[in-house]
């Protein structure tokens, strides 16, 4: 097994723990991400973090904002520095909902 095939599973599988430590948020934020999607035509997680701000709904980890366009119907759209300050202008995904 070549390191970067080892990585990238080990890799998958912190998400898939994180993802499942954080599962109702991650629920929760994965609704809102696919609403926001249908309107604006794209999302991102700074849409996400911003509404996690708002209302209070911060996720256990922070790495929970990575799983959530890992789910199938997202399409990638383009990168875009992050308007969050804390993200100190970092290259983010910029993501369409195109499933059901």
């Amino acid at each position: 097994m070549g390191i970067k095939l080892a990585q990238q599973i080990h890799l998958d599988a912190v998400m898939d723990r994180v993802e499942l430590n954080c599962e109702s948020w991650v629920m929760w934020a994965r609704g809102q991400a696919k609403t926001i999607s249908l309107l604006n035509g794209k999302v991102s997680t700074d849409d996400i973090q911003e509404l996690c701000t708002r209302y209070g709904m911060k996720p256990d980890s922070p790495n929970a904002y990575g799983t959530l366009f890992r789910q199938k119907g997202w399409q990638f759209m383009e990168y875009k520095q992050s308007r969050i300050p804390s993200n100190h202008l970092r290259r983010i995904m910029v993501w369409r909902w195109n499933g059901v």
